[in-house]
């Protein structure tokens, strides 16, 4: 019995010798769902552009969906709000040569819907400019807590953050109202359809999804409805891959 465990013992060292990306390099077919932080990368120490990109080298996707329209994509444009785009992920795309498919709408349906919204949030500042004025403090705060809790990347793809976010997307529905609520579930679920679309055609493929932090948990959930014996958990995975954060100098 003894004998038969040393084997097992000498691969356990081996691994322990290997880096974490070698260890956590995926086979297969996994899917992971990363949330981008977009602007905050900047201002998050444990999970800056560089950090960004160690981890997408070392999930090594076939496929990635990304969280910018068509033409973003085609054009390597600039992408208002999602900042990570031009700062890396359009350099680290052409030179990993990976198929990569945009997952938000094109031309006239997201003229539409940017219309939508932008009329709901006019509205809202006309009718209600107390309750504008407390969703704009709300998403101020939010972010200064969240970047208070985060201490490292792992953080920024877990349940707590993903709760702290819902917080936000609960209390600016009640505010701005049915309106925009109807516009930002056709919003998601026409993401949410690319994505999983993406998934079930592509078999066998390891893809990678990126979103951002605030739609994170909603994309990898409807990754689950479909296709949840592929999914790798992103909190879980960046844990072991992350770089340590510095310690602060005194």
């Amino acid at each position: 019995m003894t004998r038969s465990l040393q084997p097992l013992a000498f691969v356990a060292a081996l691994l322990a010798m290997l880096p974490a990306h070698a260890q956590t390099r995926p086979r297969g077919d996994e899917v992971l769902v990363l949330g981008a932080l977009h602007g905050l990368h900047a201002r998050e120490e444990s999970f800056d552009y560089d950090q960004l990109r160690r981890l997408l080298e070392a999930f090594r996707p076939d496929v990635v969906v990304l969280e910018v329209r068509p033409d973003e994509l085609v054009g390597r444009t600039d992408t208002p709000g999602r900042p990570e785009y031009p700062q890396m992920i359009w350099r680290w795309l052409d030179s990993a040569g990976v198929e990569a498919v945009a997952m938000e709408p094109g031309g006239p349906r997201f003229a539409e819907l940017a219309g939508a919204a932008g009329a709901a949030f006019a509205a809202l500042g006309r009718n209600d400019p107390q309750g504008a004025t407390a969703l704009t403090a709300f998403d101020e705060a939010l972010e200064t807590a969240l970047l208070a809790y985060w201490r490292r990347a792992s953080q920024t793809q877990d349940e707590t953050t993903a709760r702290m976010v819902d917080s936000h997307v609960a209390l600016r529905a009640a505010i701005v109202g049915p309106a925009f609520v109807k516009v930002q579930s056709a919003w998601d679920d026409g993401m949410a359809e690319v994505v999983t679309r993406t998934v079930q055609s592509r078999p066998g493929k390891r893809v990678l999804v990126i979103g951002g932090y605030r739609n994170r948990g909603q994309l990898e959930n409807a990754v689950r409805k479909v296709a949840a014996a592929r999914i790798v958990s992103s909190s879980s995975w960046v844990a072991q891959v992350e770089a340590p954060r510095r310690p602060a100098s005194n």
